[in-house]
């Protein structure tokens, strides 16, 4: 994403990434990520759509500007020391 590309991901609970990529909007989501025909089938989706692309594409570098790894590691670290003070 901070890349700028279209992002491909799986709407699958365990996912983290399905927690802020929308389908349509900064990426696409797989409904089942061990089907290959629907990943090739969003891959050539991506292949023959340059307006999809950079839809997604600027959509994406967009998300990825909220969420830089400095904002995520403290929102982390955050959570840790809460836990650590709940257990203490």
């Amino acid at each position: 994403m901070s890349a700028g590309l279209p992002v491909i991901t799986s709407d699958a609970k365990f996912n983290g990434a399905a927690e802020i990529i929308k389908n349509g909007y900064n990426g696409i989501s797989l409904k089942n990520p061990y089907n290959a025909k629907e990943l090739s089938d969003k891959i050539k989706l991506l292949l023959e759509s340059k307006k999809l692309r950079k839809k997604l594409s600027t959509s994406a570098r967009k998300t990825a500007e909220i969420y830089t790894y400095r904002k995520t590691a403290a929102e982390t670290m955050k959570v840790f020391k809460e836990a650590l003070k709940k257990n203490n």
